[in-house]
């Protein structure tokens, strides 16, 4: 499909009123909204949301784009003058608590530039979920003290680079919402690259799921996973959402069949072999003591280390579980791990200083899917 490009790299792995706590829901609706009835906001607007745009400059209609996005009515946003303006389309919906483990929010909705997309990376597209922290709109500006997370989207005059990221914006911006100068980034762990190019329909997916130890954010387009990270900070992450926002900055852009929904799916850490919901000295152990087993006839499956779900356990599954420990555990974690005691395996001796240099050098291994040379994030940046 247009607007993909080869993956950068990959694991194999796959995770499995006054509010709403969806635990132990199957996915429910909590917002729909496809402009059918051809008003975004004041009278009239019966089919979803009340819309509002952060500054007076840009503006936004329900337009007929059943040739484009192929479904009828669309938003159409002009965002006026960009140098001046944040142009931040928001809505709000009813409150939703991810009140336990395996809770998740998801916002979907069909998107397409109606110009070309920005040359600056640092006004791409983004979009997220945000709690209003009781400052709601409707209004003419987007409030200050709003907090989420966002993902920021390459297009094609990003050169080819891939600039798909998640922010986490906390509630002390000075910028309001997708433009927080407190914001920092979440390199991805899991990371196909992806970017937006002009004219073309996707349907772009974010989805915030609880853990035990923080969330899990992921990011998918047209159905095909891109982005996938964490923020392990425990009671620091945020788990509470009652508004989304899109922004655009140069760019005018339409969307449509806006859907925000929850429920409750099985979640879990990659290299959480053990299923304790943390990363630990025994899923390490785990992993090293049936390393090589495919070789003796052996199955093995991923609680057996198997990081990678390639039905073996070697290097790739090693360095996956390395890079995954020292996020949850901060950064040089892993050392102690690699200073075999007496009588340990000898392959620890053998292979696991090899990781470490690698990985401190940058990290650039083999995808062994692709033949193509691929470089192995370090996790959350502040």
């Amino acid at each position: 499909m247009s607007g993909k490009k080869g993956h950068l790299y990959r694991f194999g792995w796959i995770a499995l009123a006054a509010g709403w706590s969806v635990a132990g829901q199957s996915p429910g609706q909590v917002l729909m909204d496809d402009f059918s009835d051809g008003v975004a906001a004041g009278a009239g607007n019966t089919s979803g949301a009340e819309w509002f745009i952060s500054k007076s400059a840009s503006t936004f209609s329900v337009v007929d784009d059943s040739a484009g996005l192929g479904s009828g009515l669309a938003l159409a946003v002009d965002v006026g003058n960009p140098a001046s303006s944040v142009n931040v389309l928001a809505a709000g919906f009813t409150p939703v608590a991810l009140a336990n483990t395996g809770d998740f929010i998801r916002l979907s909705f069909d998107f397409r530039f109606d110009g070309p997309p920005s040359i600056q990376p640092a006004f791409t597209p983004q979009f997220g979920l945000f709690n209003s922290n009781g400052t709601p709109g409707p209004g003419t500006d987007v409030t200050d003290n709003d907090f989420g997370y966002s993902i920021t989207i390459a297009t094609t005059s990003d050169s080819g680079a891939n600039n798909t990221s998640f922010s986490k914006e906390a509630a002390n911006s000075a910028s309001g919402i997708l433009a927080g100068a407190e914001a920092f980034n979440f390199n991805g762990v899991e990371n196909n690259e992806f970017f937006l190019t002009e004219g073309e329909n996707y349907n772009l997916r974010l989805e915030i799921a609880r853990l035990a130890t923080g969330v899990e954010l992921l990011f998918h387009a047209d159905g095909v996973q891109v982005l996938r990270t964490f923020d392990l900070s425990g009671e620091g992450a945020f788990t509470s959402f009652d508004e989304l926002a899109i922004r655009s900055r140069f760019s005018p852009y339409l969307i449509d069949n806006v859907l925000v929904e929850t429920g409750n799916r099985p979640v879990s850490l990659p290299g959480d072999f053990t299923g304790d919901s943390l990363l630990t000295v025994a899923d390490f152990n785990r992993l090293m003591s049936n390393w090589g087993n495919q070789h003796l006839g052996i199955p093995v499956v991923f609680s057996d280390g198997d990081f990678d779900l390639d039905g073996d356990i070697d290097i790739f599954d090693l360095d996956g579980f390395l890079e995954m420990y020292e996020l949850v555990n901060g950064a040089g974690a892993s050392a102690a791990l690699l200073a075999p005691e007496p009588g340990a395996l000898s392959v620890m001796a053998l292979g696991l200083a090899g990781v470490l240099r690698r990985r401190r050098r940058g990290c650039r291994g083999r995808d062994r899917a692709t033949g193509s040379s691929r470089s192995v994030t370090q996790g959350a940046d502040s």
